[in-house]
């Protein structure tokens, strides 16, 4: 029995033609102008000035093509082009019908890997990049990063709600794609924080700081990280390290990070542990931020504190 592909299944499925009218219509189409028309579409729909109109019209002329070895030539490139254009079920058959053939490369892992993210809930999305991720990792990384918002979203969702697995599995992709970027690096770190592992957060810390070393806000948080291990010097240490980046910066920039509320937060607590004068230093994040209504808050606080003894 001659096999059916989903996609084309799906494509007959939705023709509103008969067979003696698709006939009489596509009668002059000349052999091959169909799948010249699609390259021709295709190459346009990625061009950086490439409109959604582009992207659109990439999916429609895939789809006008045969079905049959037109289309089948074609899955990757096709599966691309539907699933841009928001036609995601489409997109899916074009996978399945490429692994069906025995296809197996890391275009087809990214567009599985992007296709499931896009239309599968977020534990069936990892697990099918989990089994794309063994024989090719850089593509599944790749996917990832390219919806990244999306995907990092939904895995700090999963954590919060006790799916730990599925999302420490995508903050580590995220973390390992290269080139290595300290704020992903960072973010595995606060995972692997929040669900326990202590040992693996301080060495990803380790790197991110590596890597981003001007960075306050990955500094602010190590300090975060070491005052929960109960490291009272060591936090200090690394909110004033953060809050000295943070003036380092732009001017448009500047006095913007958390680091400084967490220092008056600190003296506000317990006077005196954040050596210094916090609250001195707290006027051009005020200056900076007037609408911090955390950081006024403690700043009154500590403020009152400090009067009072």
């Amino acid at each position: 029995m001659t096999r059916v592909s989903a996609l084309a299944a799906s494509h007959c499925r939705a023709s509103v033609f008969g067979p003696l009218l698709g006939s009489l219509l596509f009668a002059t189409v000349l052999p091959g102008q169909d799948e010249a028309a699609f390259d021709r579409a295709f190459a346009a729909s990625l061009l950086p000035a490439a409109t959604a109109a582009d992207v659109a019209a990439a999916a429609s002329a895939y789809l006008a093509l045969p079905a049959g070895p037109a289309q089948r030539a074609r899955l990757l490139e096709g599966g691309e082009a539907l699933r841009r254009a928001g036609k995601v079920d489409l997109a899916q058959a074009c996978v399945d019908d490429a692994v069906a053939a025995g296809m197996r490369s890391g275009p087809l892992a990214s567009l599985a890997v992007r296709t499931a993210f896009a239309g599968q809930p977020f534990a069936a999305a990892v697990a099918v990049a989990r089994r794309w991720s063994g024989p090719f990792p850089e593509s599944v990384r790749a996917a990832l990063v390219a919806d990244e918002a999306k995907a990092g979203a939904a895995a700090e969702k999963a954590v919060r709600l006790g799916a730990a697995a599925d999302g420490r599995f995508v903050f580590a992709q995220l973390a390992a794609a290269r080139p290595l970027a300290a704020y992903r690096v960072a973010n595995y770190a606060l995972c692997l924080r929040q669900i326990g592992d202590v040992d693996e957060a301080r060495r990803q810390y380790d790197l991110a700081r590596a890597l981003g070393p001007d960075d306050p806000e990955i500094e602010n948080d190590f300090g975060l990280f070491l005052r929960a291990q109960g490291d009272l010097v060591g936090a200090v240490g690394a909110f004033w390290r953060a809050w000295g980046l943070d003036l380092a910066r732009a001017p448009a920039a500047r006095a913007r990070g958390p680091a400084i509320t967490n220092l008056v937060l600190l003296e506000a607590v317990r006077p005196g542990a954040a050596g210094g004068d916090p609250l001195r230093e707290a006027a051009p994040a005020l200056a900076a931020r007037p609408d911090a209504a955390m950081l006024r808050r403690v700043v009154i606080d500590a403020a009152v504190r400090r009067a009072l003894r």
